[in-house]
């Protein structure tokens, strides 16, 4: 070898370790991770990366046919970045890219390679998708309140993106993918003509309407208003002092129709009369004393309701007296066996809560006298026509009616007959 070709092998060689050098890995420079890359139209890929490093320069990014070989570089971007947007380009094809990090310190260094990633422009398309309204059926008018399903059939010859849902030309809902449905609640407040139609579109931008589909709403309004009501009778600020049965009477009126009215008495439902006219019958006893709070509740068939105005009513009723009278036989002693003919007075004492009207004497069960004032007493003649066992018993009784018996009183009489006969 002549000594000028040595030293054109030693420059070259000299340049071959230069650039192996300068592309070799940067100590302290990390590649970027998570390369992503996705298709944003027919024309355009866009990148993104995590940023793994804090004094990197920035950052190269290349760009191939192939995912092993042919990258070249694209553009080179500032610190920090961590997303590109690479434009222009041919559709329907498939690129790959690699990212890494440069530092430049009087001579620029490397990182490593991030991963590859690869995106697919979208093909040229100038197709546009078919679109129908499958449901309801056209012309179909609603008379009732509920929740339709409006539902489209879309295709496309590379794909359908979304499918959008008009009534009268007013968007309702976009859905971006199949079944392309939409629930439609349907009130009274939506009565008339509604013209619906679907839209679709495809990545390309292409899109086509249906066909209109013709509904009609015609819903009865609902009722919302409540009934009127009023108690009428009995009058307000009443006091009742004796025992009988009231009747609470109410009016009760609606644009619709009453289909019940409820009686209520100190917030506690007592009844509900279903048909004019509106009572409740209310027996009172003592047991009601007190103050009652009398409302009426109309409702309508549709479930409206209002209260009336309380009626105050007031039950004052002496209690009734429920309490039966205390007696005993006082004299003779139990068990006295009589053999003499005479007058015994059979004596009782009675007491009441509130008073003993009469006290009556019994012999083996038979009534024999009925005494109406104390001392209570029953003059017995007894001779031997009387004689045998006598059970005695006295029943006191009050002007409620109560009575009580005593406990039995047992007597014996054994008088020898007179001698009648004679010799």
């Amino acid at each position: 070898m002549s000594f000028r070709q040595f030293r054109l092998g030693s420059v070259a060689a000299a340049a071959i370790l230069f650039l192996a050098s300068a592309a070799a890995a940067a100590p302290g420079l990390s590649p970027p991770s998570s390369l992503a890359a996705s298709a944003t139209s027919n024309s355009a890929v866009r990148l993104s990366w995590v940023d793994t490093n804090s004094s990197e320069t920035g950052y190269s990014i290349e760009r191939s046919l192939s995912a092993t070989s042919g990258f070249i570089q694209l553009v080179t971007i500032g610190k920090n970045a961590t997303s590109y947007q690479n434009t222009e380009l041919a559709s329907g094809t498939t690129y790959y890219f690699r990212v890494r990090a440069y530092k430049d310190t009087g001579r620029r260094t490397y990182s490593s390679y991030s991963g590859v990633a690869s995106a697919t422009t979208s093909q040229d398309d100038s197709t546009l998708p078919t679109v129908s309204i499958t449901s309801p059926a056209n012309g179909t008018t609603y008379t009732s309140a509920q929740t339709l399903t409006i539902v489209a059939s879309a295709s496309d010859n590379v794909g359908v993106t979304k499918v959008e849902f008009r009534d009268n030309g007013v968007l309702t809902a976009i859905h971006k993918s199949a079944p392309y449905t939409q629930p439609w609640s349907i009130t009274d407040s939506d009565n008339g003509a509604h013209s619906w139609t679907a839209t679709a579109f495809d990545a390309a931008g292409n899109m086509r309407t249906s066909s209109a589909r013709s509904l009609t709403v015609n819903i009865t309004a609902a009722d919302t208003q409540a009934p009127t009501v009023s108690i009428t009778s009995p009058a307000n600020g009443t006091t009742y002092t004796s025992a009988q049965t009231l009747t609470i009477a109410a009016s009760a009126s609606d644009n619709v129709g009453v289909t019940a009215v409820e009686f209520r008495d100190n917030g506690v439902l007592k009844r509900t009369d279903t048909s004019a006219p509106y009572t409740h019958p209310w027996p009172i006893t003592d047991s009601d004393n007190g103050a009652h709070s009398w409302t009426a509740r109309a409702i309508d068939a549709a479930g409206n309701s209002r209260f009336s105005s309380m009626l105050s009513l007031t039950v004052n009723i002496t209690a009734a007296d429920t309490q039966a009278p205390t007696v005993s036989i006082t004299s003779p002693a139990n068990g006295t066996t009589y053999t003499s003919a005479q007058t015994l007075t059979i004596a009782a004492s009675a007491s009441d809560n509130v008073g003993v009207t009469a006290v009556e004497f019994r012999d083996n069960g038979v009534l024999k006298r009925t005494d109406t004032s104390a001392p209570y007493t029953h003059p017995w003649p007894i001779t031997d026509s009387d004689n045998g066992a006598h059970s005695w018993t006295a029943r006191a009784i009050d002007a409620a009616g109560n009575a009580r018996f005593s406990s039995t009183l047992s007597l014996t009489v054994n008088i020898t007959a007179a001698d009648t006969q004679a010799p």
